[in-house]
C-alpha cells in the first residue's frame, strides 16, 4: 500500500461521513420528523418494509441487523415508544417476545424514510454491475466479520482472559 492510498477505515469513515450528511440535509428539510435520531430513522424505515412485507420484527432483530447491543436497541425502541412512533405488541407464540410496530402517527413518516433510502441506495449503486454489487456485498459482510471476531478478542482481553494466539495456519 502506498502512502497516498486510503485504508478500509478511511474508506469507511469517509463513507459513513458523506451518506449521514445526506441523510441529515434530507432530515433538516422535513419538519416532521419530531426530532427523529438518525437511528430510529433506520428503524422506523425498517419497520415500515417488515409490515409491508408482513414479516415481524422484534427487538433482537434489530440488534442483529444494525449491530448494535441491546441496551443501544432497548434505548432506541424505547425512545420511539415515548414519541408514539412504535408500540410493542405480545405474540402467542412466545410470551417474551414483543413485536414492534408502527403506531398510526408514524405511518407516513415511515413511508418518508423508507422511500428515501430506498432511492439514496439505487443511487449507491448506480454504475456497478450485478456481479459487482454481489461482490460488494461479500466484502461487506466479510469486513462485519470481521469486526465482529475482533470485537470479541477485545472483549476477552479485557476481562484478562489470556493472551490470544492466532494459528497461522488456519487460513
Amino acid at each position: 500500500m502506498n502512502d497516498e492510498q486510503k485504508t478500509i477505515m478511511q474508506h469507511m469513515r469517509s463513507i459513513g461521513n458523506a451518506t449521514k450528511r445526506h441523510i441529515d440535509r434530507y432530515f433538516d428539510s422535513k419538519k416532521q420528523l419530531d426530532n427523529l435520531s438518525c437511528s430510529g430513522g433506520w428503524i422506523l424505515s425498517r419497520v415500515f418494509e417488515s409490515e409491508h412485507f408482513g414479516i415481524p420484527l422484534y427487538q433482537r432483530d434489530f440488534e442483529n441487523e444494525f449491530g448494535i447491543t441491546r441496551s443501544t436497541a432497548s434505548k432506541v425502541l424505547s425512545g420511539l415508544e415515548k414519541k408514539g412512533l412504535i408500540r410493542r405488541e405480545g405474540v402467542t407464540h412466545d410470551a417474551r417476545l414483543k413485536q414492534i410496530l408502527l403506531t398510526e402517527r408514524s405511518q407516513e413518516i415511515s413511508r418518508v424514510i423508507f422511500s428515501e433510502t430506498r432511492e439514496l441506495d439505487q443511487k449507491l449503486e448506480r454504475g456497478f454491475t450485478p456481479k459487482e454489487l454481489e461482490t460488494l456485498y461479500s466484502f461487506f459482510e466479510r469486513i462485519e466479520q470481521n469486526l465482529a471476531e475482533a470485537d470479541k478478542e477485545a472483549a476477552l482481553r479485557e476481562k484478562g482472559k489470556g493472551a490470544l494466539t492466532v494459528d497461522k495456519n488456519a487460513c
